[in-house]
């Protein structure tokens, strides 16, 4: 059966050749010329052998050809093989790298459009508030059910109806204690050019108002944009909105939002992320002072007089750190201050349960609100909040409380609910993954199988000369799930356990990337080293290797994504007479 694919995805061209990602024409060049004194199918007679040669040889030369075309690879090392197959033409048509990624970033741009148009074209939000402050009776001893305060939901659907038009349907419908409220908007949104947009709504409310919004979306610079929309209630001008956005720094942006008429509000925004993780958010809203008139009537003298008084309006403050503790977790805190709230603190903790769902729990205290802890869920572009306020002031043993509840909620949910189904949802997708690959892994190792075979030769030479010159031996080597998580021991030489985890040997693979009594494998997954493949898919792998050198014995273990270079002084097996 024939190797993968020349563009096989599981091919990575710097594994392949064993170079670094930054290495030079000179290195890839030599490496390639080492390589097909090897696999280059003329130095084969047998048949068979030289079948697998020239399969070999041909992924080969498509790496090298690849990695010292400038154009090709800074295609390959921006987006990998996707970039060679949907940006081929691009590299033939421009000038230097440069051209290249911007040439297909416009065209990957045109995708990714599409696709999350596709994907993300309807979005809900559901919110009840309960109030818990009568939970316990302390006069008859039992505990209350919460009561429902307010109930919120929201519906959007988003229609796009041509490249540049896009149509927006929304509805809102909100109710409480003694209140309701409901909403219903049509939106349209026209891309006049890539830097200017036009947009407009229409929205109608309980009390038959209608609300038309005319918008537009400018971009002033490579840094800066603008937008300026307009509202009018019952056609009558109402108020307007200036936004401005600017890129402050390198991984910093900020905006500053001012609205004017029936409405006043300013509102200011100031966002760093470096690679979108753990972005620092600062976000200032002021409702500036309103001026009031009131007309007062003496009884006794008949005369009126005229006031102006300023009402102080809100000012509310708000700094946010997002911080990702995990894989899965990430942590929301937030300092808050403003005029109806008080001062106050929000933590929120969101795990993610799946591709499309994401759980959680947030304790908002303020000294004028009082204590609020609310549950989270995601699930695709829906989200549900259910926050309930526990007590309207904030004292050392409510704050305990707040704090202690939902805490000892947490991690009950994980111990009982969240760590079950997680250990039950791995083994379903490590058998499913094992199941679906099965053909792919024994072709996979067939394929390393061949190479060992035609590396075998050259290995038995290189191993004689590194014995003859008391250099670098390999003894042995393991590739794959080498520590058991259970025992936290090495798991013996091609053993299967229950999981379906296996370890390789890869002893011969290793003494042929041996020169000159030196060995260097570049920081990057194993299994694309030839010789090698991957026995334990989409699980952390392992590489163990003993070896001698100076005629001693030296032994290392190292992670699949890391740099190994042998031989190291500290490799070495301490003996009775370094004792």
């Amino acid at each position: 059966m024939d190797n993968p694919p020349v563009n096989s995805p599981h091919i990575d061209y710097y594994a392949l050749l064993n170079v670094a990602r930054n290495a030079s024409s000179e290195d890839i060049k030599k490496v390639y010329r080492n390589l097909c004194l090897t696999y280059h199918p003329d130095r084969h007679l047998d048949p068979v052998h030289k079948q697998q040669a020239q399969d070999k040889f041909t992924a080969i030369t498509a790496a090298y050809e690849t990695l010292s075309d400038p154009s090709k690879r800074v295609l390959y090392d921006t987006y990998g093989l996707e970039g060679l197959q949907s940006g081929w033409e691009l590299a033939n048509r421009v000038k230097n790298p440069e051209e290249v990624r911007e040439a297909f970033e416009r065209l990957r741009r045109k995708t990714d459009e599409r696709s999350l148009a596709e994907r993300l074209n309807q979005k809900g939000f559901f919110k009840l508030e309960l109030d818990a402050q009568n939970l316990y009776n302390k006069r008859t001893n039992r505990l209350i059910m919460p009561s429902i305060s307010s109930m919120y939901l929201s519906q959007t659907s988003r229609f796009k109806m041509t490249s540049k038009d896009t149509v927006h349907v929304s509805a809102q419908l909100g109710t409480g204690v003694a209140f309701g409220n409901g909403a219903l908007a049509l939106a349209y949104q026209h891309m006049m050019s890539e830097h200017t947009s036009f947009y407009s709504t229409y929205r109608i409310t309980d009390t038959n108002k209608s609300h038309v919004s005319l918008g537009w979306n400018q971009s002033l610079s490579k840094v800066m944009t603008a937008q300026l929309e307009t509202t009018l209630i019952d056609l009558r001008p109402a108020y307007a909105t200036l936004s401005l956005t600017r890129l402050l720094a390198e991984h910093t942006l900020g905006t500053l939002a001012w609205t004017a008429g029936t409405l006043n509000a300013i509102k200011f925004n100031v966002t760093r992320a470096v690679n979108d993780r753990n972005p620092l958010s600062l976000e200032v809203n002021i409702n500036p002072t309103s001026i009031l008139h009131s007309w007062t009537q003496d009884e006794h003298t008949y005369t009126r007089e005229y006031t102006r008084y300023a009402n102080l309006g809100d000012v509310d403050v708000c700094l946010s750190k997002i911080l990702k503790v995990s894989k899965r977790s990430v942590v929301k805190v937030a300092a808050k201050a403003g005029v109806s709230n008080g001062v106050g603190a929000e933590a929120t903790v969101l795990r993610r349960m799946g591709h499309f769902a994401k759980f959680g729990m947030s304790v908002d205290i303020a000294s004028r609100k009082g204590i609020t802890v609310s549950g989270i869920f995601h699930r695709g572009s829906y989200k549900f909040e259910v926050p309930v306020l526990f007590t309207p002031e904030v004292s050392p043993w409510s704050l305990l409380a707040a704090t202690a509840f939902p805490l000892a909620l947490i991690m009950m949910t994980k111990i009982l609910v969240i760590t079950p189904l997680d250990a039950l949802k791995q083994r379903r997708k490590r058998e499913a993954r094992r199941k679906q690959n099965a053909e792919a892994m024994k072709e996979a190792k067939r394929s390393a199988e061949a190479d060992v075979r035609l590396m075998t030769p050259t290995v038995l030479k290189k191993k004689a000369q590194e014995e003859a010159k008391a250099g670098l031996v390999i003894v042995e080597a393991r590739y794959g799930k080498i520590m058991d998580p259970q025992t936290g021991k090495l798991r013996m030489m091609d053993e299967d356990d229950e999981e379906g985890y296996m370890v390789v040997d890869v002893t011969i693979p290793m003494q042929y990337l041996v020169e000159d009594s030196r060995l260097l494998l570049q920081p990057s997954p194993k299994f694309g080293l030839l010789g090698f493949y991957d026995p334990a898919i989409g699980e952390d792998k392992e590489l163990l290797v003993r070896y001698m050198f100076k005629g001693r014995m030296h032994q290392v273990l190292v992670q699949d994504d890391d740099a190994l270079a042998i031989p190291l002084r500290s490799h070495l097996i301490p003996s009775g007479d370094d004792q």
